[in-house]
């Protein structure tokens, strides 16, 4: 997997549930880039068997790590897909 899971911030797939305020002002709330994320993580770490870090890094580092580059691959592939 790739290391340091730096997306650009221009493709964070947008807003998971943007709601319009009172005056008209936007609420963006979690991108899709951090829904996904928070997702992957729930099923990686429901996972008995866990993620265990590499040299230098924390079990809860690799799973942040992962679940990023899970919803990296997800948000990719539904721009290819045009969904």
């Amino acid at each position: 997997m790739k290391q340091n899971n730096v997306m650009s911030t221009e493709n964070t797939g947008g807003q998971a549930f943007p709601t319009r305020g009172e005056y008209g002002s936007d609420y963006g709330g979690l991108t899709k880039r951090e829904y996904f994320a928070a997702m992957a993580m729930q099923g990686l770490l429901a996972n008995t068997g866990g993620v265990s870090g590499e040299k230098g890094q924390t079990w809860y580092e690799k799973t942040a790590d992962e679940s990023l580059e899970l919803a990296d691959a997800l948000i990719s592939q539904l721009s290819k897909s045009n969904l």
